[in-house]
Parts: C-alpha cells; structure tokens; sequence
C-alpha cells in the first residue's frame, strides 16, 4: 500500500490523537495510533479503553495486497512528523519476509530523507462499534447524575 498524504495535517491528527492515550496501559496495543485507509482518506484513531478519538485525513492512497489498516507506534511517529515541514510525504507500507515469519514496517519519504518504522498488527488493536440507532431513551434522573458527575470532576 502506497498513501500520499501531507504532512502537516497528518501530523496534526497524530498529535491530537496521541493526547488520548494513556501513560501506563495494561494493554500495549493501545500505546500505537490505529490508521486505516478508507478511500480518499486516512482515518487517525486512539483509544484509552474509555474514550475513542478519530481523525480523517485527506490522503491518495494506492492499494495492493497489505493490509489497509496497520498501528504505529504513537510516539516516534508524532515526533517524527512534527520534525518535517509541511510537504507531501509518501507512507509505504511493506513487508519483509524473515524465516517463517512475515514483518511489516512503513517507509516514510520526504525531502528531508526517509524513515522506517515497525508496523504493529492491527488486528490486535480494540474495534470501536458506532452506534447505529437513531436516538436513545434515558431517564431523566439517570442523565441528571450523570451530568453532576461530569461537572464535579471538571
């Protein structure tokens, strides 16, 4: 897969999703930004297992046959795009085939040079359902509650 993206918007939604992923997890998949490849787009996503936070970014993206969603380490790839100047860069992801075993990584290019970052399985990563009903009853002391506790905890 090939995705042509700017980097300063990306690095944008790398950024803010990164704010929603906690310090210390006992899940190590959740430490990573969850990317898919959508069409036209680049949908950013992190998650702390309470709350999720989703980006698109406008991307050209070219596929072939590596998976369409992979998760990269959060940290090195904020850092890294935050270092590059605004310009279209290029993400490759590829795989590396070693012993039994099959790795993938993302080539980013871009006028300073390239990077190479390791690939997790995006597999492991937690899916988020979207609600699909139109609208949800609540009782209105259940809500009432609720609300209280938001504003206590501000």
């Amino acid at each position: 897969m090939k995705i042509l993206v700017e980097s300063s918007k990306l690095a944008k939604a790398c950024a803010l999703a990164n704010k929603n992923i906690p310090g210390k997890t006992t899940l190590p998949i959740i430490q990573n930004l969850h990317i898919v490849a959508e069409g036209d787009k680049l949908k950013v996503s992190s998650t702390d297992m309470e709350t999720w936070v989703v980006y698109n970014v406008p991307a050209t993206v070219e596929y072939d046959d590596v998976p369409a969603s992979f998760c990269l380490d959060a940290g090195y790839i904020t850092s890294l795009l935050q270092a590059i100047p605004s310009q279209p860069i290029t993400i490759e992801v590829k795989e590396h085939k070693q012993a039994a075993m099959v790795i993938y990584y993302a080539k980013i290019t871009h006028s300073c040079g390239t990077s190479e970052l390791p690939v997790q399985n995006a597999d492991e990563y937690p899916s988020l359902h979207p609600i699909t009903s139109e609208g949800h009853t609540v009782p209105a002391e259940v809500l009432k509650k609720s609300i209280q506790t938001c504003r206590f905890s501000l």
